[in-house]
């Protein structure tokens, strides 16, 4: 159990248990399709898809740091991220609070 309170083998897990919902996915297809919207699990899928995809980018930044000439850049790159994780949250509400007013004013030209 002390595995599991690591945050790498969280991260680990759950890309694995994502990678695998996403694969069974594309192989049995979408379940949740409806006659009126054939497409509606296309949506999600592709979401999820997006969210492993940067995951697995992610994960090979770790493995980057094994390269003695890329390890500088990485821990610089982790570093940076850190840093500027306050900006990158206000930035987020900014951004949320400017798409809602403008999904607002645009809602009656739709």
């Amino acid at each position: 159990m002390s595995y599991l309170k690591n945050k790498r083998a969280l991260f680990d897990i759950s890309l694995c248990l994502l990678n695998l919902y996403v694969s069974i996915g594309i192989f049995i297809g979408n379940t949740d399709n409806t006659p009126e919207n054939p497409r509606a699990g296309a949506k999600s899928a592709r979401v999820i898809q997006a969210i492993v995809s940067i995951m697995i980018w992610t994960k090979s930044l770790y493995y980057m740091r094994l390269v003695d000439e890329l390890a500088p850049l990485v821990s610089i790159i982790f570093k940076i991220f850190y840093d500027i994780r306050f900006f990158v949250v206000t930035l987020t509400i900014g951004i949320f609070a400017f798409a809602n007013a403008f999904y607002l004013i645009g809602k009656n030209q739709i």
